[in-house]
């Protein structure tokens, strides 16, 4: 994705593609966002969730990085992960993460709260050995068959793994193809008790 700006927002960038709403996270050469990005996400989350015109968002990194971690201040920012989390679980329409670059670690958890997870092939996904989850991984990681970093491997660390020459156009398709599907009632009932594996990976983030 190219490095778009929009007015207000500093550590995310957002548009429609036709009816997919596009959120890019913007970060640094080493793939790390500010915890800005999450809060600017948020706010998204909520213009998305109630814009008609938008029927499924996609979430996506710049350039060839999805995500690798992000930095936040003295402690982890428990208001706006709960905020974020719940906003994504709760939103009716399909999400999809464009895994376009490696996802590690905070970027690797976001990544699997999509309801489909399409990765450009070479990239590495998976947690820090002693990474401990913040962003409801403890549930999310339930679909993946391989936590530790490695290359994206569909039906292991994603769902689908496209060739990283025509991977934008590809992925653009099967999100145009897909659509129209209730995952957000399949989201919904995976992550019911979302509350509660927050609670208890915030708990772990201090003992």
């Amino acid at each position: 994705m190219s490095d778009v700006r929009v007015v207000g927002y500093h550590d995310i960038s957002f548009w429609r593609e036709g009816s997919i709403g596009i959120v890019v996270f913007r970060s640094n050469t080493a793939g790390i966002a500010s915890e800005n990005a999450i809060k600017e996400a948020i706010s998204v989350l909520g213009i998305a969730s109630v814009d008609s015109d938008v029927r499924a968002l996609a979430l996506t990194g710049m350039n060839s990085i999805f995500l690798r971690g992000i930095q936040w201040g003295k402690s982890v920012d428990l208001g706006a992960i709960r905020a974020f989390v719940s906003l994504l679980i709760g939103l009716d329409k399909p999400v999809f993460t464009i895994v376009n670059g490696d996802a590690i670690n905070e970027g690797y958890e976001i990544a699997m709260l999509g309801d489909v997870v399409i990765a450009s092939e070479g990239s590495m996904l998976g947690l820090s050995p002693g990474y401990r989850f913040s962003m409801c991984g403890s549930l999310s990681m339930s679909r993946s068959r391989r936590l530790w970093i490695s290359r994206a491997e569909a039906g292991v660390n994603c769902d689908i793994v496209l060739p990283r020459e025509r991977f934008l156009e590809d992925a653009r398709s099967i999100m145009e193809e897909n659509k129209g599907f209730q995952f957000h009632l399949m989201r919904r009932a995976r992550f019911s008790n979302f509350r509660e594996a927050l609670d208890a990976e915030h708990l772990a983030q201090v003992t």
